[in-house]
């Protein structure tokens, strides 16, 4: 009777395991990722023109570039934010105000 009892916890142990991990999302594959935020930085009329670089490991967004104000550069995380499977973006993107401010004070 115990090893009974101890085979229908185990059991109901792993259907509720299988129940959670099917209800689970499935991991966005990391070209996909890429795909949908260059696609979406496409799509915004302001970004567009802007030249931003996009990379994606294991779910995370590494944004690189340069863009006209830094405005730009924020609205640019947020558009990635939002896209599925995307963990965490790194957004490293310069902006010309900034860089045009340094290179005055490095003359």
């Amino acid at each position: 009777m115990k090893a009974l009892t101890t085979s229908f916890i185990l059991s109901a142990l792993f259907a509720t395991a299988t129940a959670f991990a099917a209800d689970a999302p499935a991991a966005v594959p990391d070209d996909e990722i890429t795909r949908q935020a260059q696609a979406a930085l496409a799509a915004d009329p302001v970004l567009k023109s802007q030249k931003i670089n996009v990379s994606t490991e294991k779910g995370e967004v590494h944004l690189t570039g340069v863009v006209a104000e830094q405005d730009m550069m924020v609205t640019a995380g947020h558009l990635i934010e939002k896209i599925p499977g995307v963990k965490f973006v790194l957004n490293e993107i310069d902006n010309e105000d900034y860089l045009r401010e340094q290179a005055a004070k490095q003359k």
